[in-house]
């Protein structure tokens, strides 16, 4: 088990939990992007990365505005 906190919340996950695996039962909005130890992750890097103790996850969330 490790530990990572996603939005200053802490989480204790399998060792071997991927980005994509650990954000898949997120209630995510349409428009976001994802920080991980403050560098932006491509969607398309979401199943390559490997979580590891204490990493830092945040979701940006795009707002519209006019």
């Amino acid at each position: 088990m490790i530990t990572i906190s996603y939005n200053n919340e802490f989480f204790n996950i399998q060792s071997d939990t991927s980005l994509e695996n650990f954000l898949e039962n997120k209630k995510l909005p349409n428009y976001y992007a994802v920080t991980v130890n403050k560098k932006v992750v491509s969607k398309s890097e979401f199943n390559k990365i490997q979580l590891q103790n204490n990493d830092h996850i945040e979701i940006i969330v795009a707002v519209g505005g006019g």
